[in-house]
């Protein structure tokens, strides 16, 4: 909720302080496809189109269900531990490796990416938290429960070979979510806006059309 009232904050004092008169276009990805959906629901109408890569309206937890998720996730922020990595999470780690990270093909992108981080380490991103769990928890149930009617249209852009959102949970949505398309992208990891050039091709061309530009 803190992110959506930022969102809603930078609109209303800055992008339609400066331009006003422009249509407005909405392109997210993953946890801000959360924060977006929930913005554009708050902002009736004042998106024209919204683009959503690989959006965040459910989780890949694997083999464990998203209710026993939620009850372990709350169960452990109870006794203060909150802020501590999930099982098998860390902080960001200069040593990452390419080889099954899951989120891109492209070896360039990813090696751009560390460049980018290592410039400015601030954009550094560690490991999900227990606290960070069952926050998106909360948010994915109140998604999946919400009826939405954000006055604009929609594309959903969806990695077929996902590992980190739950493709089902956007099925879901995407389904009761008035004028909406939904692209796959297919053998496509996570990372759409950062694969490799044939899957982000793809995406970018499907985008152009969907924008009419």
């Amino acid at each position: 909720s803190y992110y959506v009232d930022d969102a809603a904050d930078f609109v209303d004092n800055v992008v339609l302080k400066e331009k006003p008169e422009v249509p407005l276009i909405l392109i997210s990805h993953s946890m801000g496809g959360a924060i977006s959906l929930l913005l554009a629901q708050r902002k009736k109408g004042l998106f024209e189109k919204i683009v959503f890569s690989s959006p965040m309206w459910g989780i890949n937890l694997g083999k464990l269900s998203h209710k026993t998720a939620y009850i372990l996730a709350k169960i452990t922020v109870a006794f203060g531990k909150g802020e501590d990595y999930l099982p098998g999470k860390q902080g960001f780690s200069k040593e990452r490796s390419f080889e099954n990270n899951g989120l891109t093909h492209s070896l360039e992108n990813f090696n751009r990416q560390n460049e980018m981080i290592k410039n400015d380490p601030s954009l550094a991103l560690g490991g999900p938290t227990h606290r960070w769990l069952l926050e998106s928890l909360k948010t994915i149930d109140k998604i999946q429960k919400e009826e939405f009617d954000t006055g604009s249209t929609h594309l959903l852009l969806q990695a077929e070979k996902d590992r980190v959102v739950d493709n089902k949970y956007q099925d879901k949505v995407i389904a009761k979510l008035k004028n909406s398309q939904k692209y796959v992208v297919e053998g496509a990891w996570h990372e759409i806006l950062y694969e490799d050039e044939t899957y982000f091709k793809s995406a970018l061309e499907e985008t152009l059309i969907f924008l009419k530009i």
